[in-house]
């Protein structure tokens, strides 16, 4: 989208050197001039998306959302799904949070989380990445010694319960859930996955709507197995087809924009 903008086509060839390793480029783009910049409707929308962590309003999602985002953003083949209806949001939601307690009833898989969690503006403005908490509270506790990486860690503790409790009432407040499905499963899907997930976000925030990815239920190790057993039967995901995304979605207040690092800092030029 920011090349055509600029006026460049771009053509992109996916694992030039085969399926992907350390080793390997994930992708080629040759750049080409266009005769005029070409502006995609949805990129207006890049500065303006969000994912909303906390709670939603409470009202449902209206009709004509629904149906404008069924309708299509460029799939590349992936298969859309949202459901609304109250008592499939209920099982949804179940499962949902059963998956986001076993992650942090689960030390090693908890602390993926905490070893990014980044508190306080001086943490933040350092890393500028990772899961960002901060406000007069929260370096009060800093302060204290109550709100650590150590006790985020620690079920019981109150940094631990406010986490827990934090996730879990947004969850509660979700009005509809959604997902996204590939028949195939390899690294061109997984990028496919990827796009039509920014197309999605950004043609829901056009339209006021918000979202938020859950990864828990879809994740691959043993503790996890039997949610995300019944996340596929719930999302009616046949046995070849990889369920790629589920999400939640409503409405919310703009959270503002999360930390970014400078693009120099991770792109050779």
């Amino acid at each position: 989208m920011a090349a055509a903008a600029e006026g460049w086509r771009t053509e992109t060839e996916l694992f030039p050197a085969g399926p992907w390793t350390v080793e390997r480029p994930v992708a080629r783009i040759v750049f080409s001039r266009l005769p005029a910049p070409s502006i995609d409707p949805l990129f207006a929308e890049v500065l303006r998306r969000r994912t909303v962590k906390g709670r939603f309003e409470p009202r449902p999602l209206e009709a004509a959302h629904k149906s404008t985002l069924l309708a299509g953003v460029g799939l590349d083949g992936l298969r859309l799904s949202i459901v609304d209806e109250p008592a499939r949001v209920e099982r949804l939601r179940a499962i949902a949070i059963a998956g986001s307690e076993l992650e942090m009833n689960t030390p090693r898989t908890h602390k993926e989380s905490i070893d990014v969690l980044r508190i306080g503006s001086a943490e933040i403005a350092a890393h500028r990445d990772g899961i960002s908490i901060k406000g007069p509270m929260i370096w009060m506790l800093r302060q204290l010694g109550a709100m650590t990486q150590d006790k985020a860690m620690t079920p019981g503790t109150m940094a631990w319960n406010s986490g827990r409790d934090y996730v879990l009432a947004g969850y509660a407040s979700a009005p509809a859930f959604g997902w996204l499905t590939s028949k195939g499963n390899d690294g061109v899907d997984q990028i496919a996955a990827g796009r039509a997930w920014v197309r999605l976000q950004l043609a829901a925030s056009a339209l006021g709507v918000s979202l938020q990815p859950h990864s828990q239920t879809l994740q691959e190790y043993p503790e996890m197995d039997a949610l995300r057993v019944a996340m596929r039967k719930e999302t009616d995901v046949a046995g070849d087809e990889t369920l790629q995304m589920f999400f939640r979605l409503g409405y919310a207040a703009d959270p503002g924009p999360s930390p970014r690092r400078a693009i120099d800092s991770f792109l050779k030029s």
